[in-house]
């Protein structure tokens, strides 16, 4: 999708994709004020033009996108695949999966978990489809380029992952719902 294409689009799903990440990294990811020294890190994998970099500056946190194909002149997002988060992860982040889960295979989006156990959680926002998902919603799920949209029941569970919250929510044009849409956040089991 080009940048202008990408760019009109994004004035219809941004808005409320931002504010459930936004609400998800406040409410389980942000340290108590007396302890902001121990500053989280929103690693966002498949990051695009790098919009979160705006909301993790208003949360008092650090960025770092990966991008296959990485905006220029940006220091804060570097190119990268789901695949390389462990060559940038650190434990203080918090690793963003936004709109990117559709665009991973099992395999691809299970190596990306498996690599952020070492992250302080993950956040996944992506397309909702189970038996309520409206029709024009699957319709516009279907002519997305991502091929993976899973059933909204695999997010319920992740295998080494603990399940923190879960919103769902519409993303609207012209004030009618359009697509389901969900965000996740997790923080990894405790190893026995």
């Amino acid at each position: 999708m080009g940048t202008v294409a990408y760019g009109l689009l994004a004035k219809v799903h941004w808005p409320a994709r931002e504010r459930a990440i936004r609400g998800l990294v406040a409410r389980h990811f942000l340290p108590a004020e007396a302890n902001r020294r121990e500053m989280i890190r929103m690693l966002d994998v498949g990051c695009g033009p790098g919009w979160l970099a705006e909301t993790a500056a208003s949360l008092g946190a650090d960025y770092l996108g990966l991008d296959p194909d990485p905006p220029r002149g940006r220091s804060d997002v570097v190119e990268g695949r789901a695949a390389d988060v462990a060559g940038h992860l650190e434990a203080r982040d918090v690793v963003i999966v936004n709109g990117t889960a559709h665009h991973l295979d099992d395999v691809e989006f299970e190596s990306l978990l498996t690599a952020a156990r070492g992250a302080a959680g993950v956040i996944v926002c992506d397309h909702a489809r189970d038996e309520t998902t409206s029709a024009r919603s699957r319709f516009l799920q279907s002519i997305d380029r991502g091929r993976h949209v899973r059933d909204f029941s695999v997010f319920a569970s992740l295998a080494g992952w603990q399940r923190l919250e879960t919103t769902r929510f519409p993303i609207r044009i012209a004030g009618i719902a359009a697509w389901d849409y969900f965000a996740a956040a997790y923080r990894p089991e405790a190893s026995s």
